[in-house]
C-alpha cells in the first residue's frame, strides 16, 4: 500500500512538472538548461535545429515543449558551422546531424530563370503543392532580380551540387526558412565568402504571416542570407555579427514586399527595451533592428545597404557599418542616435514625412516618467554599449530648462532632447555628451524627453560593457511670463492658399478646467466656436485651429475677425484678416 501511494505521489509530481513546463517554448527550455549546466553550447544549438527540423532525433525530454516558428534557423546554422570546427567526438557528430541537405525530397523544379532548383515531395507531412512550388520558384527569381540586378549586390557563389542552380529544400520545417553555409568560396573580392543552400517550410500554416505571403517574404529574407554568406561567412568575423545578418534580411523582406509587414511581430519587444545593446542577439531583438536599416534606406537610398556588406566583406562588423555611413557624411554613432529619435515618433506620434513611413503601425517606445519637475533634479543610470534610455520629464511651471550632462567619457555619448506639446510640432535637438542644452521656453503643457545614447562602438573583449551617465536638469525662473495670445499665423489668412488653416497659440498661467474658443465677425456675431475640456485643471500653451469656416462648414467672407477665449483666466481678444 505504501509503495502504491509513493508511485501515485511520484506520478502527481511528474504531472505537475509537465503541466508547469507545458507553456514553455523549446528555445526557453534549452536556454534554461544551458544556463544551469545541464547541456553544453553544442547541444543547445543542435537541439534547437533538431526541433526546427521536426527531427525524431531530438531527445525525448525536449519533445513535449512547444516550438514557436521564428527566423532563428539561419543564425543557428551559422553557429553550428562555427562550432563544428571547434568540437570532436559526440558533439561533432551531433552538429553534423543537423548540418545536412535533406535526402528525402525526390522531386525538383527549376525556376523560370534557371537559377534556382526547388527540391520537394508530394507525399506525407513534407508534401508541397505544385502551385506552391511554382509560386515559390517565381518568387525566388523575383528576389534575385531585385537584389542582384537592381540593387547590384554580388550574386552568391554556386556550389555545383546536383547541378549549377541555387538549391532550395522545401519540407515540413518548424520555421519560415533557414540558410546553411556549405563550404568556403573565397574570391579576391570576397575572401571570406561561402556557398550556401536554403531550407523553407512547405505550408506556412504556423507562422505569424501565413500562406503565400509568408512564403514571399521568406524568399527575399533567405536569398539575402545567401548573398550575405557569399560576402562573408559568419564564422570569419571576430565579433558575433548575426545581428547584422538578420536586421538587414528583415529590411530586405519589407523592401521587396512592402505590403506584407511580417516584421511588425518583432517590434513590441524591440520598442519595449531600448537599453539593450543594439547588437544583442537573442532570437528576437536582432529582428526588431530591421527598422534601423529601413531608416537608413529612407534617408540614403537602398544602395547604403549594399555598401555596408561591401565593407563587411573585409572589415570587422562595427567598422563596416561605420565606414559605409561615413561615405554619406555620417557615422554609426550618429545614425544610432538618430534612430532613437525616430523611435520616439511612432504610434500616435508618427510623422511619415520626417520619420518612419509606416511609423503609425509601430508601438510607442517605453519611457521612464518623472512628474512634478519644479526646480533642480538629477538623472543618473547605467547603459550597455549602443543602448538608450527614454526619460520623460513634465515641467510644472513656466521657464527655461537647462540640461547639463555630467559624464566621465563624453565622447562615448550623445543625447537627444525632444520637447513635445500636445498642440504644437515637437522640437528636436541632438547633442554630444559634452554639451549642455537650453530650452528657453518650457510650459506645463510640454513634455520633455531626454534620450541618452551610449554610442561607443565596442572593441575586442568589450562585449556587454556598461557605462554610467548623469544629467543635472534645472528649471529656471519664469520671469515675466504673461498670459494671453502668443501668436496668430498666418495673418492675413487666405483659406484657399493656406490649406493648414490658421493657428492661434494662447498661454494660460493659471490652471483651468475649460477652454472655449470663439471667432466673431466685425459685427460681433459668433461664426465659429470650439470647446476643450480637461480631465484635470491645466495650464500652459495651447493651439487652436481655424479653417476659415463657420460651424456649418461654409467659408467666411473676407474681412476682419476677432478671436475670443472663455476660460478661468481673462484673455484679451486677437484679430485676424481673412482674404478670399
Amino acid at each position: 500500500m505504501i509503495k502504491v501511494q509513493w508511485i501515485l505521489a511520484l506520478l502527481c509530481l511528474t504531472g505537475l512538472t509537465l503541466a508547469k513546463d507545458a507553456g514553455i517554448m523549446l528555445h526557453d527550455a534549452l536556454l534554461r538548461d544551458l544556463q544551469n549546466g545541464v547541456i553544453n553550447r553544442a547541444e543547445y544549438v543542435a537541439y534547437q535545429l533538431l526541433g526546427i527540423r521536426n527531427s525524431p532525433e531530438l531527445p525525448p525530454n525536449y519533445r513535449a515543449f512547444n516550438h514557436r516558428p521564428t527566423r532563428m534557423g539561419t543564425g543557428l546554422m551559422l553557429e553550428a558551422s562555427a562550432l563544428l570546427e571547434q568540437t570532436s567526438g559526440r558533439e561533432q557528430q551531433l552538429l553534423q546531424s543537423v548540418l545536412y541537405r535533406p535526402d528525402y525530397l525526390p522531386l525538383s523544379k527549376t525556376s523560370p530563370s534557371g537559377l534556382f532548383k526547388l527540391h520537394y515531395t508530394d507525399i506525407g507531412a513534407n508534401a508541397a503543392a505544385d502551385t506552391f512550388i511554382t509560386l515559390a520558384a517565381e518568387a525566388f527569381d523575383y528576389s534575385y532580380d531585385l537584389i542582384v540586378n537592381q540593387l547590384h549586390f554580388s550574386p552568391p557563389p554556386k556550389d555545383d551540387i546536383d547541378g549549377p542552380e541555387y538549391d532550395v529544400y522545401v519540407y515540413n520545417l518548424g520555421d519560415y526558412g533557414m540558410t546553411t553555409p556549405d563550404g568556403s568560396a573565397s574570391t579576391l573580392e570576397h575572401p571570406n565568402g561561402a556557398v550556401s543552400y536554403i531550407h523553407m517550410d512547405n505550408t506556412f500554416t504556423r507562422t505569424y504571416t501565413k500562406g503565400e505571403s509568408g512564403m514571399l517574404v521568406t524568399t527575399a529574407h533567405e536569398f539575402l542570407h545567401m548573398v550575405q554568406i557569399g560576402y562573408r561567412n559568419f564564422t570569419t568575423s571576430e565579433f558575433d555579427s548575426r545581428w547584422l545578418f538578420e536586421g538587414c534580411a528583415v529590411w530586405m523582406e519589407d523592401y521587396a514586399f512592402d505590403d506584407i509587414n511580417d516584421y511588425l511581430q518583432y517590434l513590441p519587444s524591440y520598442f519595449a527595451d531600448m537599453s539593450r545593446s543594439f547588437y544583442t542577439y537573442n532570437g528576437l531583438h536582432e529582428y526588431g533592428t530591421g527598422v534601423f536599416y529601413m531608416m537608413l534606406e529612407q534617408k540614403y537610398g537602398p544602395e547604403v545597404m549594399r555598401q555596408i556588406w561591401e565593407h563587411f566583406a573585409r572589415e570587422e562588423v562595427f567598422d563596416a557599418v561605420d565606414n559605409a555611413l561615413r561615405q554619406y557624411g555620417s557615422s554609426f554613432a550618429l545614425e544610432l542616435s538618430e534612430h532613437m529619435i525616430w523611435n520616439y515618433f511612432t504610434g500616435q506620434r508618427a510623422n511619415p514625412q520626417l520619420y518612419y513611413a509606416e511609423g503609425e503601425k509601430y508601438p510607442l517606445v517605453t519611457t521612464t516618467a518623472i512628474d512634478s519637475v519644479s526646480s533642480n533634479f538629477y538623472i543618473s543610470d547605467n547603459l550597455n554599449h549602443m543602448g538608450a534610455h527614454f526619460v520623460e520629464i513634465k515641467p510644472q511651471n513656466f521657464g527655461e530648462l537647462t540640461i547639463q550632462p555630467e559624464i566621465d567619457s563624453p565622447a562615448h555619448w550623445m543625447y537627444a532632447v525632444i520637447q513635445d506639446a500636445e498642440y504644437e510640432a515637437p522640437l528636436v535637438s541632438l547633442s554630444t555628451g559634452a554639451r549642455s542644452v537650453l530650452l528657453p521656453d518650457v510650459t506645463p503643457a510640454n513634455s520633455v524627453h531626454i534620450v541618452p545614447v551610449h554610442v561607443y562602438l565596442p572593441k575586442t573583449n568589450e562585449h556587454d560593457a556598461v557605462e554610467a551617465y548623469s544629467f543635472t536638469v534645472t528649471l529656471g525662473d519664469a520671469g515675466s511670463v504673461t498670459a494671453g495670445i502668443q501668436s496668430i499665423a498666418p495673418n492675413p489668412f487666405q483659406p484657399g492658399i493656406h490649406s493648414q488653416g490658421a493657428q492661434v497659440s494662447v498661454r494660460l498661467t493659471e490652471k483651468t478646467d475649460r477652454l472655449a474658443f470663439y471667432v466673431a465677425d466685425e459685427n460681433g456675431r459668433i461664426v465659429y466656436s470650439q470647446k476643450m475640456g480637461f480631465e484635470s485643471p491645466q495650464k500652459g500653451d495651447f493651439v487652436m485651429h481655424w479653417a476659415g469656416t463657420t460651424n456649418e462648414g461654409r467659408l467666411v467672407p473676407s474681412g476682419i475677425y476677432l478671436f475670443y477665449f472663455d476660460t478661468a483666466q481673462p484673455i484679451r481678444p486677437g484679430k485676424i484678416a481673412v482674404i478670399r
